[in-house]
Protein backbone atom coordinates (compact mmCIF):
# COMPACT_ATOMS: atom_id res chain seq x y z
CA UNK A 1 0.00 0.00 0.00
CA UNK A 2 1.80 3.24 -1.33
CA UNK A 3 -0.48 6.04 -0.89
CA UNK A 4 -0.20 9.36 -2.82
CA UNK A 5 2.20 12.01 -1.56
CA UNK A 6 -0.50 14.65 -1.09
CA UNK A 7 -2.68 12.50 1.56
CA UNK A 8 0.58 10.79 3.15
CA UNK A 9 1.26 14.98 4.03
CA UNK A 10 -2.17 14.79 5.20
CA UNK A 11 -1.91 11.66 7.07
CA UNK A 12 1.18 13.19 8.73
CA UNK A 13 -0.65 16.40 9.75
CA UNK A 14 -3.19 14.12 11.65
CA UNK A 15 -0.95 12.44 13.65
CA UNK A 16 1.19 15.04 14.42
CA UNK A 17 -2.00 17.27 16.03
CA UNK A 18 -3.28 13.92 17.66
CA UNK A 19 0.31 13.66 19.15
CA UNK A 20 0.23 17.47 20.08
CA UNK A 21 -3.23 16.56 21.43
CA UNK A 22 -2.45 13.82 23.00
CA UNK A 23 0.66 15.51 25.57
CA UNK A 24 -0.89 18.65 26.35
CA UNK A 25 -3.07 19.10 29.58
CA UNK A 26 -6.20 17.32 29.24
CA UNK A 27 -9.00 19.12 29.11
CA UNK A 28 -13.30 18.89 28.39
CA UNK A 29 -12.77 18.35 24.69
CA UNK A 30 -9.35 16.34 24.54
CA UNK A 31 -11.12 13.33 24.53
CA UNK A 32 -13.24 14.32 21.75
CA UNK A 33 -10.46 16.17 19.40
CA UNK A 34 -7.97 12.69 19.94
CA UNK A 35 -11.13 10.57 18.91
CA UNK A 36 -11.51 12.88 15.35
CA UNK A 37 -7.54 12.72 14.58
CA UNK A 38 -7.99 9.60 15.20
CA UNK A 39 -11.04 8.62 12.93
CA UNK A 40 -9.52 10.90 10.49
CA UNK A 41 -6.04 8.88 9.89
CA UNK A 42 -7.80 5.61 9.81
CA UNK A 43 -10.25 6.72 7.14
CA UNK A 44 -7.14 8.07 5.26
CA UNK A 45 -5.46 4.86 5.87
CA UNK A 46 -9.19 2.51 4.88
CA UNK A 47 -8.87 4.84 1.48
CA UNK A 48 -5.74 3.72 0.42
CA UNK A 49 -6.59 0.13 0.78
CA UNK A 50 -9.96 0.36 -0.70
CA UNK A 51 -8.17 2.04 -3.66
CA UNK A 52 -5.93 -0.52 -4.32
CA UNK A 53 -8.21 -3.51 -3.33
CA UNK A 54 -9.69 -5.12 -6.69
CA UNK A 55 -13.12 -6.03 -5.57
CA UNK A 56 -15.40 -2.78 -5.16
CA UNK A 57 -16.46 -2.24 -1.85
CA UNK A 58 -19.69 -3.16 -0.14
CA UNK A 59 -22.27 -0.89 -0.62
CA UNK A 60 -22.77 1.72 1.98
CA UNK A 61 -26.04 1.83 4.11
CA UNK A 62 -27.94 5.08 2.91
CA UNK A 63 -27.63 6.06 6.54
CA UNK A 64 -23.68 5.89 6.35
CA UNK A 65 -23.87 7.80 2.93
CA UNK A 66 -25.46 10.59 4.26
CA UNK A 67 -23.53 11.22 7.34
CA UNK A 68 -20.59 11.00 4.99
CA UNK A 69 -22.00 13.48 3.15
CA UNK A 70 -22.71 15.72 5.89
CA UNK A 71 -19.25 15.53 7.31
CA UNK A 72 -18.10 16.68 4.45
CA UNK A 73 -20.19 19.57 3.82
CA UNK A 74 -20.34 20.35 7.72
CA UNK A 75 -16.37 20.43 7.01
CA UNK A 76 -16.17 22.55 4.29
CA UNK A 77 -19.27 25.08 5.75
CA UNK A 78 -19.26 25.13 8.98
CA UNK A 79 -17.57 28.44 9.04
CA UNK A 80 -20.58 29.99 7.31
CA UNK A 81 -23.42 27.90 7.94
CA UNK A 82 -24.75 27.09 11.17
CA UNK A 83 -28.38 26.50 10.96
CA UNK A 84 -29.32 22.46 10.55
CA UNK A 85 -32.39 22.82 8.38
CA UNK A 86 -29.29 24.76 5.66
CA UNK A 87 -28.10 21.57 5.73
CA UNK A 88 -30.72 19.05 5.17
CA UNK A 89 -31.60 20.99 2.30
CA UNK A 90 -28.01 20.83 0.45
CA UNK A 91 -28.38 17.49 0.96
CA UNK A 92 -32.05 17.00 -0.39
CA UNK A 93 -33.39 15.75 2.68
CA UNK A 94 -35.72 16.71 5.38
CA UNK A 95 -34.38 18.48 8.68
CA UNK A 96 -36.27 15.76 10.44
CA UNK A 97 -34.69 12.59 8.13
CA UNK A 98 -31.19 14.13 8.82
CA UNK A 99 -31.71 14.53 12.75
CA UNK A 100 -32.92 10.81 12.85
CA UNK A 101 -29.97 9.89 10.71
CA UNK A 102 -27.30 11.39 12.62
CA UNK A 103 -29.34 11.04 15.85
CA UNK A 104 -29.21 7.09 15.29
CA UNK A 105 -25.71 6.98 13.59
CA UNK A 106 -23.72 9.27 16.28
CA UNK A 107 -26.10 9.78 19.21
CA UNK A 108 -26.05 13.58 18.88
CA UNK A 109 -28.54 15.75 16.63
CA UNK A 110 -27.36 17.59 13.80
CA UNK A 111 -27.40 21.12 15.68
CA UNK A 112 -24.57 19.57 18.41
CA UNK A 113 -22.96 18.36 15.69
CA UNK A 114 -22.49 21.68 13.95
CA UNK A 115 -22.42 23.25 17.24
CA UNK A 116 -19.29 20.69 18.17
CA UNK A 117 -17.49 21.13 14.80
CA UNK A 118 -17.02 25.08 15.88
CA UNK A 119 -16.41 25.06 18.69
CA UNK A 120 -13.51 22.21 17.92
CA UNK A 121 -12.30 24.97 15.97
CA UNK A 122 -12.62 28.05 18.29
CA UNK A 123 -10.42 25.83 20.62
CA UNK A 124 -8.02 24.89 18.12
CA UNK A 125 -7.71 28.95 17.16
CA UNK A 126 -7.83 30.09 20.63
CA UNK A 127 -4.89 27.75 21.27
CA UNK A 128 -2.89 28.40 18.23
CA UNK A 129 -3.13 31.40 17.21
CA UNK A 130 -2.71 35.05 18.29
CA UNK A 131 -6.36 35.76 16.86
CA UNK A 132 -8.44 37.94 19.38
CA UNK A 133 -12.24 36.67 20.33
CA UNK A 134 -13.97 38.92 18.16
CA UNK A 135 -11.70 37.89 15.04
CA UNK A 136 -12.12 33.99 15.93
CA UNK A 137 -15.74 34.95 16.60
CA UNK A 138 -16.03 36.70 13.30
CA UNK A 139 -14.36 33.59 11.29
CA UNK A 140 -16.95 31.31 12.78
CA UNK A 141 -19.82 33.17 11.48
CA UNK A 142 -20.97 35.08 14.72
CA UNK A 143 -21.16 38.33 14.15
CA UNK A 144 -21.97 38.95 17.70
CA UNK A 145 -18.69 38.26 20.33
CA UNK A 146 -21.05 38.52 23.06
CA UNK A 147 -23.17 35.32 21.55
CA UNK A 148 -19.70 33.62 20.61
CA UNK A 149 -18.63 34.27 24.05
CA UNK A 150 -22.17 32.75 25.88
CA UNK A 151 -22.08 29.55 23.22
CA UNK A 152 -18.00 28.49 23.60
CA UNK A 153 -18.82 28.84 27.42
CA UNK A 154 -21.68 26.62 27.47
CA UNK A 155 -20.19 24.63 25.47
CA UNK A 156 -16.69 24.13 27.22
CA UNK A 157 -17.13 25.48 30.11
CA UNK A 158 -15.11 28.35 30.51
CA UNK A 159 -15.05 31.68 28.45
CA UNK A 160 -13.12 31.99 25.77
CA UNK A 161 -10.19 34.23 27.22
CA UNK A 162 -9.66 31.51 30.27
CA UNK A 163 -9.50 28.70 28.23
CA UNK A 164 -6.97 30.64 26.18
CA UNK A 165 -4.81 31.33 29.18
CA UNK A 166 -5.31 28.08 30.55
CA UNK A 167 -7.70 29.42 33.47
CA UNK A 168 -10.57 28.24 35.08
Amino acid sequence: MVPPPEELRDLEHLVRMLHDEMHRPNDARSTTLQAYYLSAALLLIDRWQNVEAPDAPPPKAPEVDLFERFAYLLEAEYEHHHDATWYADQLAVSANHLATTLGSLTGRSTKKLISDRIMTEAQRLLRHTGMSVQQIASRLGYGDQLYFSRSFRQHVGRSPSSYRDGTS
